[in-house]
């Protein structure tokens, strides 16, 4: 697929809205992590969390002209549920704490050395995998995932395990069909095309360049508990693809 060209406007527009993100991500970070270190209250926490991302959301739309809708809350059953999240962009990683409060997000171990965000994410909820150790992962992930459905809260995995580029392709990672098939619970597709917008190309080689828009997250019917997995990854991939 051909990449835009971006405008001088956008470039301006992309310019003021890094300055204003990487300001803005690490002090709303220290602020929600200190409320997570000394504070009991969960709830104030996840209202930190959920103020961070509403706060870059603002920057989008006014910076950027950049915004987004969603199709299909409706098809959203009761939790726990495993949220099946195609992953275009770092865009929806960061959209997912006001998408499901309280979730719990299957992620890369490294990310959680992320200074502030990542600690903000392990008090947040994290079920963190290593490649390298994929049987000793496996177990981790579903003793974690039991856990996370005890508390009746939804579990993000990204199914392809890591970002795919728009138009191209990538193998779906067993491990969403191995927490479906161990935890009992629903899996809910969910399409989006945050990679027409966020980062498809870059400026000076390392800045990425986000183009107006309106992101299109498409939440589909639940795929039901109960199904042969290799049934379920092929019915989450027919979902998760026909979007495209």
């Amino acid at each position: 697929m051909k990449s835009p060209k971006p405008t001088p406007a956008i470039i301006l527009r992309t310019i003021l809205f890094n300055v204003f993100f990487f300001t803005w991500a690490p002090l709303g970070s220290l602020a929600a992590l200190m409320v997570g270190t000394f504070s009991k209250d969960r709830a104030l926490f996840l209202k930190f969390i959920a103020a961070w991302v509403e706060v870059i959301d603002w920057g989008e739309r006014v910076i950027l002209n950049l915004k987004h809708e969603k199709i299909g809350l409706e098809h959203l059953p009761p939790k726990p549920f495993i949220a099946a999240l195609q992953h275009q962009a770092a865009w929806e990683a960061m959209q997912v704490p006001i998408w499901f409060p309280n979730a719990a997000i299957v992620l890369k171990q490294e990310l959680l050395d992320v200074p502030l965000w990542g600690p903000c994410m392990d008090k947040y909820g994290a079920i963190p995998v290593q490649r390298a150790k994929k049987g000793s992962d496996i177990r981790r992930m579903l003793v974690a995932g039991e856990e996370f459905v005890h508390e009746k809260r939804a579990i993000i995995i990204f199914p392809q395990g890591t970002r795919v580029k728009l138009g191209e392709t990538k193998p779906y990672q067993r491990g969403v069909g191995v927490l479906y098939e161990h935890l009992k619970v629903p899996v809910v597709p969910i399409s989006l095309n945050s990679g027409e917008y966020w980062g498809r190309v870059k400026l000076f080689g390392f800045l990425n360049i986000h183009f107006p828009g309106t992101v299109r997250v498409t939440i589909h019917k639940p795929i039901p508990a109960g199904l042969p997995r290799d049934e379920m990854m092929g019915k989450l991939q027919a979902a998760i693809e026909s979007a495209n």
